[in-house]
C-alpha cells in the first residue's frame, strides 16, 4: 500500500470539478452518501468546531484568512479547501502544513476504504471524489483534535457534502453569476441554496449587498442565527471591536 496507490483508488470516482456534465448531473446531488459514509466512520465532523465558509467569490482566500488568524492567535486549526492546484494534499491541511503522503495513504486505503465501499453499493450509488476528501479531512482533523476547523464549501450550498456539519459560524462572500449559472437559471434557487447553509441559533457573516441583505436578515431571524454584514475589504480585530464584537468565535 503506497500513495499511488491511494490516489489512483480516489481517482476511480467520478470527479464533479472536472466533470462537464455538471449541470445535468444536479439531480444526483444529495447529503445521503456523505451522511451514510460519515456514520460508518462514527461521524467525526460532530467533534469539530466548524467555520463553514460559502460563496463564490472570495471563499477560498477567506478561509486562508481566517485559518491563518486562529493559528496565529494560538489555535490548532484545520483547513479544508478545494480544488488543489498541485496535489490533493493541499485540500487538507492542520496550521498550515499539508497532510503528509503517509496519513492519506493510511486514511483512505485503511480506515476509509471499507465504509466507502458500503455506501458505494448501497442504494444511495457511488460517492464521488469530493465527497471521499471531505470524510477524509472530518477524520483527520478530529483524529488531530484541532481546536477548529475551516471548511470551505465546493460548488454547492444545501447539498454540498460539506453541509452536514454543524458549524459555529457560517461565512457567506459575494455571489457571482458563474456559481449560479452551474445550479439554476433562475438566480433566486441559488439564493435560496445558500440560505440552507444557516444552520439554528449559529452564527454568521454575509458579505453586505444592499439588494440581498434584508432577505438574509429575514431568514436568519426565523433560524434564530445572530448576522453581522461586512462591507468593508478587510475585517480587523479594530473594525469589529467598533461593532461591539470582541470574537466572532
Amino acid at each position: 500500500m503506497n500513495y499511488e496507490a491511494a490516489l489512483a483508488y480516489i481517482d476511480q470516482f467520478i470527479d464533479y470539478e472536472r466533470s462537464r456534465e455538471f449541470a445535468r448531473q444536479t439531480r444526483l446531488y444529495n447529503l445521503n452518501r456523505i451522511s451514510q459514509l460519515l456514520d460508518l466512520l462514527g461521524n467525526p465532523q460532530n467533534r469539530l468546531r466548524v467555520i463553514h465558509i460559502a460563496g463564490s467569490k472570495g471563499k477560498g482566500s477567506t478561509a486562508a484568512l481566517i485559518a491563518s488568524v486562529l493559528r496565529c492567535a494560538g489555535y490548532k486549526t484545520g483547513l479544508f479547501t478545494s480544488p488543489h492546484l498541485i496535489t490533493p494534499r493541499e485540500r487538507c491541511r492542520i496550521d498550515g502544513r499539508l497532510i503528509s503522503e503517509e496519513d492519506v495513504t493510511l486514511y483512505i486505503l485503511e480506515k476509509l476504504k471499507s465504509a466507502i465501499e458500503t455506501v458505494s453499493d448501497s442504494e444511495f450509488g457511488r460517492v464521488s471524489f469530493f465527497e471521499i476528501y471531505t470524510a477524509l479531512a472530518f477524520c483527520y482533523f478530529a483524529d488531530k483534535a484541532v481546536d477548529f476547523a475551516v471548511v470551505e464549501v465546493g460548488l454547492g450550498g444545501r447539498l454540498d457534502a460539506t453541509n452536514i456539519v454543524s458549524p459555529v459560524t457560517t461565512v457567506i462572500t459575494r455571489l457571482g453569476w458563474s456559481i449560479r449559472l452551474y445550479w439554476a437559471k433562475r438566480t433566486l434557487i441559488s439564493r435560496r441554496r445558500r440560505r440552507k447553509l444557516l444552520k439554528l441559533n449559529a452564527r454568521w457573516l454575509l458579505h453586505h449587498n444592499t439588494r440581498r441583505h434584508k432577505q438574509f436578515w429575514k431568514i436568519g431571524q426565523q433560524h434564530g442565527t445572530h448576522q453581522l454584514f461586512i462591507q468593508v475589504q478587510f475585517i480587523t480585530a479594530r473594525c469589529l471591536a467598533a461593532r461591539g464584537i470582541t470574537t466572532i468565535l
